[in-house]
């Protein structure tokens, strides 16, 4: 499956914009045309961790040249969808939003966000606003959260924390893996680990040296509050359950010598995208999904050129290997040394942004997109496929 067509209108620097798209996306342009904005475009429709208080947009979504003549206006955004007819489970989830019975077929998503169609008269404020997501041509046919959720739209932001999303147990991409360790453990294994570590807990706290130091703590402690409201303290190891532990895993680098806290930012992002590719794979292998459309912010921050290369092309073959497509066009294949997973190869699409000229002559051009600054402040598109590389990074050089 891929998205071949994006439509826009009256929504942050889209006045009325529409683009056509090849398999996966590298979305070009300067700071401030857009790029992030389209990225909650698609968010709007397919991004099923948006509450409904995130799709009730404010003023200051409505494309600015409207001026003061923004109530009464609409915000609509529509992404076509094909490629996707010898997939059961994908007729099954989109055949009921068909604008083209194909072959191949094509579905349509649409978000809009509009007046109430009860009121009479204009809008006094967004109070009389409402948001409606739609499949096919027809406003009635509604698309539910259940489509977002088995094939939903990842965003990974340019600002990543990588420390700190890996350091929170419930969002961190690490998670998954360890608890399939911790699954996979047996009976006897656990034992035999739990036995290990109450041995090396009673052995430290048990040393005279920690007995000490704690003691000292506590007496402070008693002479700032008294008896009565002090508590005994000890030192030991925490936590000292295996479940507790497994929880308390962390990754570590150069021979496990430091933790990703004292990584470089480059390598905390270079970990963190594997781990979330990974967490991706494994969504889709468990049935929790049955695709994932991934949208992934500058992958090149913090990044040596050459490790920029392999990045970019990691996200773009792996979504491309299963459905045959060659880079005939790039000759340096194998000093890429390009690694592809064809367990779930084909199952996602990327889109990746990028404000690198750099990034995109190297990077293998699938469906480039760049976005350029009209005179009347809003932003258009040019789309153009990998073997057309010269006019468009021309563009994107010497504009």
């Amino acid at each position: 499956m891929r998205i071949c067509r994006i439509g826009i209108r009256n929504f942050a620097n889209f006045e009325n914009f529409e683009i056509q798209t090849g398999r996966n996306i590298v979305v070009v342009g300067e700071n401030k045309v857009g790029k992030s904005n389209l990225l909650f475009a698609l968010q709007l429709i397919l991004d099923p961790s948006l509450s409904e208080r995130d799709r009730r947009l404010g003023l200051e979504h409505f494309w600015d040249g409207l001026g003061d003549d923004k109530l009464g206006e609409t915000i609509e955004i529509s992404v076509d969808l094909t490629d996707f007819d010898a997939d059961p489970r994908l007729v099954a989830h989109l055949g009921g939003y068909l604008i083209d019975p194909g072959p191949p077929m094509v579905s349509r998503l649409t978000y809009r966000y509009q007046p109430m169609e009860s009121l009479e008269g204009q809008p006094g404020s967004l109070a009389d606003y409402e948001y409606i997501v739609f499949g096919g041509m027809y406003p009635d046919n509604n698309v539910g959260s259940t489509l977002r959720r088995m094939l939903p739209l990842d965003l990974l932001p340019a600002l990543r924390d990588a420390e700190k999303d890996l350091g929170n147990w419930r969002r961190s991409p690490l998670r998954p893996p360890i608890e399939d360790l911790a699954g996979a453990l047996s009976v006897a294994d656990r034992d035999a680990i739990q036995d290990a570590v109450d041995g090396a807990q009673a052995a430290l706290s048990e040393r005279p040296e920690v007995e000490a130091v704690a003691e000292t703590i506590g007496d402070r402690l008693e002479g700032m509050v008294g008896p009565a409201h002090s508590t005994s303290v000890a030192l030991g190891l925490a936590p000292t359950r295996l479940d507790g532990l497994m929880r308390a895993l962390r990754l570590l680098i150069d021979q496990g010598e430091r933790g990703v806290a004292e990584a470089s930012l480059g390598t905390a992002n270079l970990i963190f995208l594997a781990l979330k590719s990974l967490e991706l794979d494994r969504l889709i292998e468990d049935g929790e999904r049955d695709y994932t459309f991934l949208a992934v912010e500058e992958p090149e921050a913090h990044l040596h050129p050459h490790v920029q290369r392999l990045v970019y092309r990691h996200f773009l073959e792996t979504a491309e290997a299963e459905s045959g497509e060659d880079d005939e066009d790039d000759e340096d294949d194998e000093d890429d040394e390009a690694i592809t997973d064809e367990a779930t190869a084909g199952r996602h699409v990327t889109i990746l942004t990028t404000h690198s000229p750099h990034i995109a002559s190297i990077a293998p051009l699938r469906s480039i997109v760049l976005l350029r600054r009209q005179a009347n402040g809003s932003t258009s598109g040019v789309s153009k496929p990998k073997s057309a590389r010269g006019p468009i990074l021309k563009d994107v050089y010497f504009r």
